[in-house]
Order: structure tokens, then C-alpha cells, then sequence
């Protein structure tokens, strides 16, 4: 850790857990945008609009996120359940996050929940879904052993699942 202190490695790694959660909601947008762009018949809606064949990403992106951000409540199942949205739960795309180990993606979400607001609510629910009450911060927990390890390692393991399941 190059020499830093416990409060900055702490830091650091809190850094991570954050920027590993807005990995995988930006690979999760990125694999609806191109299932969708690929194929607009997968496109889920209640309009009655009648799209053309292929649009462009950022039309889609603007599909699914309109003027805001794209987000996922929850873990595991908030990840599925925002690609339903958009998709049918048979879609391969989806079929690819129904493999995601939900322990591990709940606790990279509570983790990141708890590093980015550093608030008693947040730091609550981390500390109870981690199973550690004494916890001092995400950071603080996560770089103990190998818990950053495990968290990439998953993201990375989706990624090779969608990988796989694409048909493109």
C-alpha cells in the first residue's frame, strides 16, 4: 500500500468499493444498451411507438435512463430486477446476472451505500448485512484478507458470463 497510513488505506479502499459498484451498474447499462441496440424487439414497453430496427446508443441509453442516472436498488435481485425493466427475464442478458453470487453483490452494494454517504443509516445496514457490528468504516472492513479480491472477482466473472452468453 505504498506506505500509507491505516486512515488513508482505509480511504483507499473505500474508494474502491465505490468505483467497483459504478462498474458493474456501468457494465449492467452497457449490456441493456447494446442487447437493446442489437435487438429492439427486446426493448420491454407500454408504448405504442414503433421503433426502428437499430437506433443508436445513446437514444437507448436515453431509453432507459431519460434525464436522470441509471441505479439498481438492492443487491443481486435490484440488478435483475432493473434489467426486467427493460427486458424479458429470459433475455441472455439477464440470464447472465441470475448467475451473480447475491451475497457477494449485496455486500458490494451495502458496502458502497456505506463509503459513499458515510452515513449512521447506511453504516448500519452495512454493518448488519456484513455480519460485522464493530465495523469502523467500509474501507476499514473491506481491506482485510482478500473481501476486495472477492468483490472484483465477481464483477469480473459477470463480465465473462455475458461474455459467453452474448451471441454477437
Amino acid at each position: 500500500m505504498a506506505g500509507l497510513s491505516k486512515s488513508a488505506t482505509s480511504r483507499a479502499f473505500a474508494m474502491a468499493v465505490i468505483e467497483t459498484a459504478i462498474s458493474l451498474e456501468r457494465l449492467v447499462l452497457d449490456c441493456l444498451v447494446v442487447a437493446i441496440n442489437n435487438d429492439v424487439k427486446a426493448l420491454r414497453t407500454d408504448s405504442k411507438v414503433n421503433f426502428p430496427a437499430h437506433l443508436q446508443d445513446d437514444v437507448v441509453e436515453f431509453i432507459i435512463v431519460g434525464n436522470g442516472y441509471f441505479d439498481f436498488r438492492g443487491g443481486k435481485s435490484g440488478v435483475i430486477s432493473a434489467m426486467a425493466t427493460y427486458v424479458e427475464k429470459t433475455h441472455w442478458v439477464v440470464v447472465a446476472a441470475q448467475g451473480l453470487d447475491a451475497t457477494v453483490v449485496d455486500r458490494l452494494i451495502l458496502l458502497r451505500n456505506w463509503a459513499a454517504h458515510e452515513s449512521s443509516a447506511s453504516a448500519r445496514k452495512a454493518r448488519s448485512g456484513i455480519g460485522a457490528p464493530k465495523a469502523q468504516s467500509a474501507g476499514s472492513w473491506i481491506k482485510v484478507g482478500s473481501r476486495m479480491e472477492e468483490l472484483l472477482d465477481e464483477v469480473e466473472s459477470f463480465a465473462q458470463r455475458i461474455e459467453a452468453a452474448a451471441p454477437f
